[in-house]
């Protein structure tokens, strides 16, 4: 309510397959639904089993309506199952991906420092370079989900690009600040674990 009193004209939400499972999620209709990843992890923490997990995300959009827009991660393993389940339902449909040359936004080129994350984006309507203080194969994707979001909201690619280059460092479990030159450092998760 806050940000719809400030003028936000969207939000963001992260929907866990616990949520459908309960029912929670029923009366909740997106207009752009992303799958980013099927994370064994996650299912066990929602005391699913890992195939019923995949079951419950796959009834999800094999749900979605002509309305709505499925965006999905094409380096997944399940990925391509849900563009099958989605091509079926009629609803319009973006795929993402960084190793798979195929989907409508992927990365044709991805160079990392200790600092930062370019990444050259191919989609639909052209070329995109994005610069972002983030570091890691899953930030990369992240960032092509969005590119993907952009998109289907009809955004110009211009603003796209200004709109993530926007985004500051997260503060997560990775994040820590460094005071040599005052920059931020990001430890890779498989090099460092809290």
């Amino acid at each position: 309510a806050g940000g719809a009193d400030r003028g936000a004209e969207s939000a963001l939400v992260e929907l866990c397959p616990s949520l459908i499972r309960d029912g929670r999620a029923e009366s909740f209709r997106p207009q752009i639904v992303v799958f980013t990843n099927a994370d064994e992890e996650k299912a066990c923490m929602g005391q699913d089993n890992f195939d019923e997990y995949l079951e419950r995300i796959g009834e999800y959009f094999a749900g979605l309506d002509l309305s709505q827009i499925a965006i999905i991660n094409k380096d997944d393993m399940y990925g391509d199952s849900l563009e099958r389940l989605v091509e079926d339902t009629g609803a319009q449909m973006l795929t993402f991906g960084v190793k798979s040359k195929d989907a409508d936004v992927y990365a044709e080129k991805v160079k990392s420092s200790i600092w930062e994350t370019e990444i050259l984006v191919k989609t639909p309507v052209g070329r995109l370079e994005i610069i972002v203080p983030l570091i890691g194969d899953f930030n990369v994707s992240n960032v092509l989900a969005a590119v993907a979001v952009g998109l289907a909201r009809g955004i110009k690619l211009v603003n796209i690009v200004a709109g993530i280059e926007a985004v500051d460092v997260i503060p997560v479990r990775f994040y820590f600040q460094s005071t040599r030159h005052g920059r931020p450092w990001i430890a890779h998760p498989l090099t460092f674990r809290l």
